[in-house]
């Protein structure tokens, strides 16, 4: 044991301990202040605004159909008795797949999605009569007075909070003309949830994709592990999540926007909604015919 008598020895302790302390306070508060500034960073940084600008989702996705994508927009649009020059809205559009289908049909459209990279594909396609923009559902649009706002896909329902879709929702009614319509396209639940949990693999050039699908709480999750072809080294994790909604739960949030529900649809067919084996929600609503 150290043993000092002198003034100055006990001193020199006092001070050392001191630094000491100090220094490990230091450190001690650092690492908590680097702790809480990733799990900040963790929830600013949310899965879907990282995950669908990686070259690995766009990879994934790349086998999109386009002709499903032409027929469906044939159908929808010629049901709605929608005009060649009437203004449309393609929210969460992606690469572009259904905006390009309604320009060809002569709608003038306008397509918005967050993806930067997925707004720089829809450009370069030229479609003539589309324009692309970046853009957050959650916030108010930049372009309003639209015959038919469309949300397809399953394009919808990302969000941590119900609030959050509820604003989502009510920018596209804000968007949209008096006697307009909302068409949002969402996913059935009730149709694949007793096939869950489920792994497969997906395989793109020499990119190995191992998927699991599993429903979590109120959510379907996909878990997605990317490798190269013949290696176990993880190039990257990714987990997508959207919530479960019933018809019934869609049809209060279109109400709660002030829309007024008119049909709803069970496949791209536009066959009626079934339940139990319908694989989509096609929610069709109408804006009330009064200015607001």
């Amino acid at each position: 044991m150290l043993q000092c008598k002198s003034k100055d020895c006990i001193a020199e302790v006092i001070h050392t301990l001191v630094v000491f302390i100090r220094r490990h306070r230091v450190q001690d508060i650092l690492r908590k202040a680097k702790r809480k500034v990733t799990l900040t960073l963790k929830n600013i940084m949310k899965w879907f605004e990282s995950w669908f600008d990686t070259e690995f989702y766009h990879l994934l996705y790349n086998n999109r159909n386009f002709t499903e994508a032409e027929e469906f927009i044939g159908r929808i649009t010629n049901r709605l008795q929608l005009q060649a020059g009437d203004r449309v809205a393609d929210i969460c559009c992606g690469k572009g797949r259904h905006s390009q289908s309604m320009a060809q049909l002569g709608f003038e459209v306008w397509g918005m999605d967050l993806s930067k990279n997925s707004i720089e594909f829809a450009r370069s396609l030229g479609v003539v009569g589309a324009e692309f923009e970046v853009h957050d559902i959650r916030k108010p649009f930049n372009h309003y007075n639209f015959s038919a706002v469309f949300n397809l896909f399953t394009s919808f329902g990302y969000f941590e909070t119900k609030e959050e879709d509820e604003c989502a929702l009510q920018n596209m009614a804000n968007a949209t003309l008096p006697n307009g319509y909302v068409v949002q396209d969402y996913l059935n639940a009730a149709s694949v949830i007793d096939q869950m949990p489920q792994k497969y693999v997906e395989e793109r050039g020499d990119i190995h994709f191992e998927i699991e699908k599993l429903v979590e709480g109120k959510k379907i999750l996909k878990r997605i592990n990317v490798k190269q072809v013949g290696s176990s080294a993880l190039l990257g994790e990714f987990q997508e999540e959207v919530q479960i909604y019933t018809a019934e739960e869609l049809f209060a949030l279109h109400s709660q926007a002030g829309l007024e529900v008119v049909e709803v649809l069970g496949d791209y067919h536009l066959n009626a909604y079934e339940s139990k084996s319908s694989p989509r929600i096609i929610v069709v609503s109408k804006k009330s015919g009064k200015s607001s």
